[in-house]
Order: structure tokens, then C-alpha cells, then sequence
């Protein structure tokens, strides 16, 4: 993982120090970052937990404005060719700095439009759309995202969101093993 922050000096870059994303299976990853100082780094999660990272370019001066700027997520701003190749479910963002046990408890939830801090909220489950069509904010922001450049639309894969009650999880593989804490429940397992 690698988060850039334009500063009018020395741009800032941070990256992980280990492979931390299992290719293959869902990660939850969250960055923390308060880029008002120069000696600000960022804090890096991955499932919950807190990874190490190393400072590749320090940065210098003042941190630039990005507000008249659009928010690109998955490519660089001009539309390189270094797009995301994976598959996204949900993107939040917040005005403050989530602590670690907020990340933790809230990593597998939708939060309501009134959570404290959230500034977007992005759940991807139209299900249908394609370049120019837009992805709903859940904030109360009303933060609207469109999907996908020209000759670019995003693919949607999946029956939409899971459906608690409703939905089915299938175990396919080999160790077949759930380890919970607490109480758990389950609607519909399937071994």
C-alpha cells in the first residue's frame, strides 16, 4: 500500500514495509492521516490491525489544497494507466481521525448517515451502471460518485449486499472453519 500527499515542497510518500493485502480474499484497509504538519505520518491498517510502514519521501512546505481537485479512487487523476485491479465494496470518509478501536468495530458495518466525522460514504450496491452513471453517497453529505471514465466502466460482480437474514454463506474451502468470539449467528450455512 502507498498514500501520496502533495505538499508544495517534497511531496510526502509512505508505503507498507511487508506485503500486507492477502491477494485472493477480502481485506479491510484504512489510513489515518492528519497532514496539517510536515512531521505527520500516517497510520496504516489492514484487517483491523496497525502494519508498518516506511516514510520513502519526507515531505516539505505546506501541504497543497486538493479541494477544487475530484477525488479519484482506483488511477491516478489523469487517467494513467495504473488502475486498481481488484474488487471494492465499500469506501468511507471521515473529517476526523478514527482511533483504532472505531476502525475495528465499525470495519464490517455500514455506518447510519449521522455517524459523527463521516463525510462519504460509498457502498457500491447498485448492482447496475456504467460510465457517467453515479454511486450513492449514505452519508448526509450527498456526496454523489460517478463511476468510471469514458471506455472505462466499472464492472459489478455479485448478487448485490448481503442480506442479513436472508442472505447465504458458503464455506468452499478446504479447512472449512469459522472461529468467533461472543455470541454468532448464521441464517443460512452451507458446508
Amino acid at each position: 500500500l502507498t498514500l501520496t500527499k502533495h505538499f508544495d515542497g517534497d511531496d510526502g510518500k509512505w508505503t507498507t514495509t511487508d506485503t500486507c493485502v492477502d491477494i485472493g480474499k477480502w481485506n479491510h484497509v484504512a489510513i489515518t492521516y492528519d497532514a496539517d504538519a510536515v512531521g505527520n505520518d500516517p497510520i496504516m491498517y489492514v484487517n483491523g490491525k496497525q502494519i508498518a510502514i516506511t516514510e520513502d519521501t519526507t515531505p516539505t512546505g505546506t501541504r497543497n489544497t486538493d479541494a477544487s481537485n475530484d477525488l479519484v479512487l482506483g488511477n491516478y487523476s489523469d487517467g494513467g494507466s495504473s488502475t486498481f485491479d481488484g474488487v471494492i465494496d465499500m469506501i468511507r470518509f471521515f473529517s476526523d481521525i478514527r482511533t483504532e478501536s472505531e476502525i475495528r468495530s465499525n470495519m464490517f458495518s455500514q455506518l447510519s448517515s449521522s455517524e459523527g466525522g463521516l463525510v462519504a460514504q460509498y457502498v457500491f450496491d447498485e448492482g447496475t451502471g456504467g460510465n457517467g452513471d453515479t454511486t450513492a453517497d449514505s452519508s448526509a453529505n450527498s456526496n454523489t460518485g460517478t463511476l468510471g471514465p469514458a471506455g472505462n466502466a466499472p464492472n459489478w460482480v455479485g448478487a448485490g449486499t448481503f442480506t442479513y437474514g436472508t442472505s447465504t454463506l458458503k464455506m468452499t474451502g478446504t479447512d472449512k472453519e469459522i472461529v468467533a468470539s461472543g455470541t454468532s449467528e448464521f441464517y443460512d450455512l452451507e458446508i
